[in-house]
């Protein structure tokens, strides 16, 4: 290809109007949210199919993985990473359900605080493409049917949000508390379980179930992969998620059995007893230690269902107004975006002054967005560093505003200077860090 073929594709994919782009795949999202909460199946997998065909959610789901994910530059088993603005059109056009699956690449992670190593699964840049379509389509679909004390990979929901529903629980009346963990949730998931509980059509079904079965590629050595969804996967968190949907719901069936006081009844029963998940952890609340007794034994008996069990060395019970000696700091913020404190002060202000929009797209800021510092008149050209000349933006957005303003254009030729590393802001392990790219 020609450079000057590649300048006018590059210069095509930063011209997509994306925020028309969102507002279609929102509202058929929406669309199937409400076809979902009222039990329209013929209605729900007509809308799916259709978002799924839709030009504006593949670019969508392809820019997500090569332009928004921190994993962006991770390459799968077939090495490529990175892709340029005309790759990332041609991966738009040919992506479509029932492609073949290539096996996920496995890479050891360290466990924050421990010796112990974390298993990733990396799929290709064209999975993880497919994974993140998938995912448009089904995740509305569950959004309207999970659990309302579920908080884990959700959109808009966080750490935060656990904790409140927790204080709200104890505020008013000491209780005992069963603190469990799920031993290695993400590897050991039942697979026919899985796609029993997901319940979709075929064609989604057999693209699912072939993620799930492509195996993992470890130094070259391919190992199968009878069990489990993998960690790095797009699609995972979601997947991960619906395995564990109804732990609740259970527990509050076995509520309804309790003894009931005076004055009460089965609705006063199931609000006195909650369990409070975020994704693999979770608590279960009550005033009677018999009861969160019988309920450990409730659920590890709802786990072995899925394959999964409680891991011992992590679950414990204890009381609301007695602290465990061995109890450790704990892995949240106290309050969200702007206002937590490890954000860093200049990207506080900037939140608070653009009223938690992007000022290229004009869409809110979301938990899992990666954000970046952009000056409006850059410094080669005389503008300063203060507040009045910067903006915050998405990470995609500053890449679109960057090539359509000429910058890119500035840098080609074999004469260029290095560009120098730019700042940005990722969020890793609940905390916001810097880092240069």
């Amino acid at each position: 290809m020609s450079n000057t073929q590649s300048q006018q594709l590059m210069v095509e994919w930063h011209s997509i109007n994306w925020r028309k782009l969102e507002r279609r795949v929102y509202k058929l999202q929406k669309r199937i949210y409400r076809a979902s909460q009222r039990g329209d199946v013929k209605a729900l997998r007509r809308l799916q199919k259709t978002l799924m065909k839709s030009w504006s959610a593949r670019a969508l789901a392809v820019r997500r993985v090569t332009q928004d994910n921190t994993g962006k530059k991770t390459a799968g088993v077939d090495g490529i990473k990175s892709l340029s603005p005309a790759a990332r059109l041609k991966l738009v056009n040919n992506l479509k359900l029932g492609s073949k699956v290539s096996p996920t690449r496995r890479v050891w992670i360290p466990k924050p605080g421990t010796e112990e190593k974390r298993p990733l699964g990396i799929p290709t840049m064209k999975d993880r493409a497919l994974q993140a379509l998938v995912k448009l389509a089904l995740e509305p679909e569950w959004e309207a049917r999970f659990e309302p004390n579920s908080y884990g990979f959700r959109p808009g929901r966080s750490c935060h949000d656990a904790i409140e529903a927790i204080f709200a629980s104890i505020n008013k009346k000491a209780k005992y508390v069963l603190d469990a963990d799920i031993a290695k949730c993400f590897d050991r998931i039942d697979h026919e379980a899985l796609l029993k509980k997901l319940n979709t059509f075929p064609t989604i079904r057999r693209q699912v179930r072939a993620w799930l079965k492509a195996g993992v590629m470890d130094e070259k050595q391919l190992f199968p992969t009878s069990e489990g969804t993998p960690q790095g996967g797009v699609i995972s968190p979601l997947l991960a998620n619906i395995a564990l949907h109804g732990m609740e719901e259970r527990i509050k069936q076995y509520a309804e059995t309790l003894p009931t006081r005076s004055g009460w009844g089965k609705r006063d029963n199931r609000s006195s007893l909650n369990l409070i998940r975020y994704a693999d952890d979770f608590v279960i609340l009550h005033e009677d230690l018999t009861v969160v007794q019988r309920c450990k034994e409730i659920i590890s008996e709802w786990l072995n269902g899925m394959g999964l069990e409680l891991k011992p060395s992590k679950t414990r019970l204890a009381h609301t107004l007695i602290q465990c000696e061995q109890e450790k700091p704990v892995v949240y913020w106290s309050t969200r975006m702007g206002n937590n404190p490890e954000m860093p002060s200049r990207v506080s202000k900037l939140l608070k002054e653009q009223k938690g929009k992007c000022t290229h797209c004009g869409l809110f800021f979301r938990d899992n967005d990666v954000m970046e510092v952009d000056h409006r008149i850059s410094k080669s050209k005389g503008g300063k560093d203060s507040y009045k000349n910067w903006d915050l933006l998405h990470r995609h957005c500053h890449d679109t505003k960057t090539a359509l303003d000429g910058s890119l254009g500035k840098q080609s030729g074999c004469n260029s200077a290095k560009p120098k590393p730019t700042k940005r802001l990722e969020r890793v392990e609940d905390k916001w860090v810097m880092r240069y790219a």
